[in-house]
């Protein structure tokens, strides 16, 4: 229902100069005020309509059950408990190779004073003022003093001294495929050991994956393979330096021989060959 009201007022002035009904007015306006708050509380309320809004469930990445490999009984599993992807390398190898992304703590004084953490280029350089680049790609750690310091030489005859020390390896992201419990993409430095980046992948597959033929791969090439029996029985195990999109593969599991009774390792091994003589 649309109320409408209208009042005139008129206001007129002449020579006689008319008085004008001021209290006439006042009532038609507080009339007029009265009507629309009829008006107002007759509409209904405009109401607002919250409209709930989607929102993406946290993703979280649950904690690998490492109690498994230490139930399982295949031999070797028990390697992978969550120790080894506690804590990266804090040390650094002195047969480590420089690397692309490293960083070198330079330090000269003497006659010249230079103290900064330097990154290698993609060049495989760093920068020393009043030097120029130095190439420091593909140098073993145990060598970088002694390669700065020749560098240094050749522009300062004497009273400048120097130091040189790897402060942080490269950042890497390490693919890990195969037979592995939880594969995908993990990351590291490039001095973490392989050991490191199947741990965090929860370990190798007991029933499927390899211990035998551990591949760690560069584009379609096979850097090298990795026997983790060698590990587990003799203590050695190679220094793979890795390096950003490597891939680290477990091929399937080769023979295997289930050993029960009254043993020591009552356990599943795995082995190479088949044979003939095995009944």
């Amino acid at each position: 229902m649309r109320l409408l009201t209208t009042v005139m007022i008129f206001l007129v002035s002449s020579s006689t100069s008319q008085a004008v009904d001021l209290l006439g007015i006042e009532k038609a306006l507080e009339f007029i005020n009265t009507q629309k708050s009829v008006i107002s509380s007759a509409q209904p309320a405009a109401t607002s309509t919250t409209i709930p809004t989607k929102t993406e469930p946290e993703q979280s990445t649950q904690p690998f059950d490492y109690s498994v490999n230490l139930k399982s009984d295949g031999f070797g599993t028990q390697l992978f408990t969550g120790n080894f992807s506690q804590q990266g390398s804090m040390q650094f190898n002195p047969d480590y190779m420089i690397e692309v992304g490293d960083q070198i703590q330079v330090q000269l004084w003497g006659g010249f004073s230079f103290n900064s953490i330097l990154t290698v280029d993609p060049q495989g350089n760093i920068f020393l003022p009043q030097i120029g680049p130095l190439k420091v790609l593909g140098i073993h750690n145990q060598n970088l003093q002694s390669v700065l310091e020749t560098t240094v030489r050749r522009i300062f005859r004497a009273n400048v001294y120097s130091y040189a020390n790897l402060a942080a390896a490269q950042p890497v992201r390490i693919f890990v495929g195969g037979f592995v419990n939880r594969p995908g993409i993990y990351n590291g430095t490039s001095m973490d050991s392989l050991l490191f980046y199947l741990d965090q992948a929860g370990g190798i597959d007991a029933e499927r994956g390899s211990f035998l033929d551990v591949q760690v791969k560069r584009g379609e090439q096979v850097r090298t393979t990795i026997n983790l029996y060698d590990f587990l029985l003799k203590g050695r195990i190679p220094l793979v330096q890795l390096a950003d999109g490597d891939v680290i593969f477990i091929p399937a599991r080769q023979n295997a021989l289930k050993v029960t009774g009254l043993v020591e390792n009552a356990k599943s091994f795995e082995f190479k060959r088949k044979s003939s003589n095995w009944r």
